[in-house]
């Protein structure tokens, strides 16, 4: 609540030019829950979103922690190596809203920085409940609402790479048939329950349908 006022201080600024994006407009605010992102496009920008933020903090009480500060150059900033503001700047890889981000020729990193703790926390979620003794629909149950909600909440922001895609079809299924074979096909499987399904979610549809909203 109290950071709305920020974000709407810094949109009202005529001084703090955003980044300028595909359909013509500009981003320069990005906020969820309490974290907030800035996207500024010129040095003269930089400074007077600091003035805002200076400004908003006498009204507010609350301050700016320049240690937990960085700011990232990207485009045709993103040579530069001097430090605007006294904050900690960055050309590597930086987690912003909880998703790391950073230049295209850092992609592979990026998708690890992104990809690799969920998977690893899908793998601990199946294997807590693959040694209980459940039922199909318990299993189905387990996937959709524990396993794969992580998977789905990071596919709806980024980009989903083919060896994610991959590997948590792998682990699914595996848990789904007690690490034995596959006896009746995915393409069944994902069906209703009275056409001989078990309602499963097929995960590349899913994201697919996630990005496109």
């Amino acid at each position: 609540m109290v950071a709305e006022i920020l974000s709407i201080a810094v949109k009202k600024n005529a001084n703090i030019i955003g980044i300028k994006k595909p359909d013509g407009t500009h981003q320069t605010v990005i906020q969820y829950a309490d974290d907030t992102t800035f996207c500024v496009s010129s040095n003269s920008s930089i400074e007077a979103l600091f003035e805002t933020i200076t400004d908003y903090g006498k009204a507010s009480g609350a301050a700016l922690n320049k240690n937990k500060t960085v700011g990232f150059f990207c485009g045709a900033w993103r040579k530069r190596t001097d430090t605007p503001m006294q904050i900690k700047w960055s050309n590597e890889p930086i987690k912003s809203l909880g998703i790391y981000q950073g230049h295209k020729e850092n992609q592979n990193e990026i998708d690890r920085l992104n990809w690799e703790p969920k998977i690893n926390k899908l793998e601990k979620v199946l294997n807590l409940w693959k040694s209980r003794s459940l039922s199909w629909r318990g299993k189905v149950l387990i996937v959709k609402t524990l396993a794969l909600s992580g998977i789905f909440y990071l596919a709806a922001l980024t980009a989903v790479p083919d060896w994610v895609v991959t590997k948590v079809n792998r682990l699914v299924w595996s848990f789904l048939w007690g690490g034995s074979q596959e006896r009746i096909k995915r393409n069944t499987l994902i069906g209703p329950w009275d056409k001989g399904g078990c309602s499963m979610i097929e995960v590349s549809a899913k994201i697919k349908a996630l990005q496109t909203n």
